[in-house]
């Protein structure tokens, strides 16, 4: 098997935060990438899994073959069973012995610096709060209300702008000299969520 996307978009895709992740972050990452040296980035999102397709097949086979796993991670984040799988099957395929890592995180307030937190993330997979912690991460949550459809000119988002592209310069190394398939993991793992605690009370499950 080879190679399917250069970056797997992992994220809940529900109200605002899908919305921006689709209409704003897909967009400008891909940008950025190819201004790193990514020739024709292939970021794939589930927006793309068209209809009459068997959704969890194009979604497994697209994590499967994805040099690069961005998780955008946030409180609801962990309550979506194929968000933990997605975020699970992503360290699974992970080498450390690569030179360059194949996650990345994005951020926005997802509770994780808690006790209660990093017991809730170790519930769903031992050692997954430091697995998370542990990768390059971008707290993006100041700029979560900007949309490309509404600010289109540069000068309108300079932070969020130099924030993006110090990524992307980041990131492009590890799609330009990606880690090997890893042919002995299997398929996204299937994710028993436990309960909400009350802090995510106000953000329903996915199943």
């Amino acid at each position: 098997m080879s190679y399917t996307c250069d970056v797997f978009v992992s994220y809940r895709n529900k109200g605002e935060m899908g919305d921006w992740v689709r209409h704003t972050l897909v967009p400008l990452l891909r940008d950025f990438l190819h201004e790193a040296g990514v020739p024709d980035p292939n970021l794939f999102v589930d927006a793309q899994v068209d209809d009459g397709q068997h959704w969890p097949t194009e979604i497994s086979s697209a994590h499967h073959g994805a040099k690069v796993h961005l998780l955008v991670v946030s409180e609801p984040y962990w309550l979506s069973k194929w968000c933990v799988s997605e975020a699970i099957g992503a360290f699974l395929r992970d080498d450390k012995r690569h030179p360059h890592p194949s996650i990345f995180v994005v951020r926005f307030n997802d509770l994780d610096t808690s006790t209660e937190a990093r017991q809730r993330l170790d519930k769903l997979m031992p050692g997954l709060a430091d697995l998370v912690h542990g990768v390059q991460r971008r707290d993006l949550e100041n700029f979560i209300g900007l949309d490309l459809r509404y600010h289109r000119a540069r000068l309108d988002m300079p932070d969020f702008f130099k924030e993006l592209r110090s990524f992307a310069k980041n990131m492009a190394p590890s799609i330009l000299n990606p880690r090997p398939l890893r042919e002995d993991v299997p398929p996204l793992p299937p994710i028993s969520i436990p309960p909400a605690p009350p802090m995510y009370a106000t953000f329903g499950a996915r199943t």
